[in-house]
């Protein structure tokens, strides 16, 4: 996998830690709970782009690529 593919990972799973250590102790409110998701969507889609350029670059897709490996 890609170092962008890492950090988009690493971002999305930073935000859902963040979202429900928020969620679980009632802090913030809806105003957070939705900029946290539109962060979460952005990223997302910059997860989705990064990897359509990553199999168009490699040919194969990220799990093709993980069976390779092995």
């Amino acid at each position: 996998m890609s170092k962008a593919l890492y950090i988009h990972h690493t971002i999305n799973l930073a935000l859902m830690i963040v979202f429900i250590i928020l969620q679980f102790f009632e802090i913030g409110g809806l105003t957070t709970s939705i900029v946290l998701l539109a962060l979460f969507l952005i990223n997302s889609i910059g997860f989705i782009r990064a990897n359509s350029k990553h199999v168009k670059e490699k040919g194969v897709t990220i799990e093709d690529n993980q069976k390779f490996k092995q």
